[in-house]
């Protein structure tokens, strides 16, 4: 037996019930009985192994950081600095930030630092993350000065009530990470999902994330040349959150991109794909594709300071939003 929060349809709240694992009641929704939820637990409550030293040291020999199934600790900022190779790699990733009683090869890597510090500074290209579960932290990666691209890669990777899951970029000089890829990760109760920093943070795809409960999908405050497809977003209101001035980013970055992408039913704030309060270039550009929208509604640009050209790649097709000018 288990405590678990769970949406009550009659008395429309969630409630605090005791259940045996993976069981179905009457009078709760499908969807919470097939996704259990246990009660968020606080840091304090978890029991987590702090990283081994040794593991940390072999770490900056090595490249590498394989951390078998478990919930792991760590709470001083690894500063790697490497021209090309770098791996992070866990047993797999889980939907839920604690431990379930039907968990089995899943890995936790739980910041305990102080509050908005990244767990990673890696200063390389070529980085792979994948099949881990990070939670409460930043993962700030970029190229080392002169090398023009960052060619990291994220892969089944969990970012778990971060203020920013990923950091694609150095302001100090203009290292920028570009051409990277996240692919299968799942984005849970992040403020921002990623963030760019630089004028070339460009040449980036999301693909089959999963976002849940996050305000925005990209914070860009310098680059551009962005896609997200085939992805699932439920009570995620933004994907692309333009900031910053011409110092950051110009018009050579104008393109953004949305394509196969579903919005849940359940989303109770009518979302918006770009946000731009940027100073920045003229005729940007927005190509959407097949977008599954929610009941609520979608608006497709809120700009204050550019134009923008909308391509509607669309087929028109029941439940598809095509772009009417």
């Amino acid at each position: 037996m288990s405590k678990y929060l769970l949406w009550s349809i009659e008395e429309n709240a969630f409630v605090e019930v005791d259940l045996p694992d993976n069981t179905f009641v009457e009078g709760f929704t499908l969807h919470k009985a097939r996704y259990l939820t246990p009660k968020i637990q606080s840091p304090e409550e978890i029991d987590m192994t702090p990283i081994p030293i040794e593991t940390l040291q072999e770490f900056q020999d090595t490249g590498l950081l394989k951390l078998p199934a478990g919930d792991w600790s760590i709470d001083q900022q690894i500063e790697f600095d490497r021209v090309s190779g770098l791996r992070v790699c866990g047993a797999g990733m889980s939907y839920n930030k604690t431990a379930l009683p039907y968990d089995k090869q899943v890995t936790r890597l739980f910041w305990t630092g102080a509050a908005g510090t990244p767990w990673l500074k890696a200063k390389v290209r070529h980085g792979v993350f994948e099949d881990i579960q990070i939670c409460d932290a930043k993962t700030w990666v970029f190229p080392e000065s002169g090398f023009g691209t960052g060619l990291c890669y994220f892969n089944r990777v969990g970012f778990f009530g971060a203020d920013a899951g990923i950091i694609f970029g150095d302001v100090s000089f203009n290292g920028n990470a570009a051409d990277s890829k996240v692919r299968d990760c799942q984005f849970v109760n992040c403020d921002t999902c990623i963030e760019t920093t630089t004028a070339q943070n460009v040449n980036y795809v999301v693909d089959g994330g999963l976002f849940y409960r996050c305000d925005e999908i990209f914070r860009v405050t310098g680059g551009g040349l962005m896609t997200v497809r085939d992805s699932y977003l439920t009570q995620t209101p933004l994907i692309f959150n333009i900031t910053g001035d011409g110092t950051l980013t110009g018009s050579q970055n104008h393109n953004f991109a949305v394509r196969d992408v579903k919005y849940d039913a359940s989303q109770d704030t009518k979302p918006l794909i770009v946000q731009d309060t940027g100073s920045y270039g003229t005729n940007r550009e927005l190509s959407i594709l097949n977008i599954h929208e929610a009941p609520i509604g979608l608006d497709y640009i809120n700009s204050t300071n550019a134009s923008w050209v909308i391509q509607d790649l669309s087929t028109v097709a029941d439940n598809f939003v095509p772009f009417t000018p």
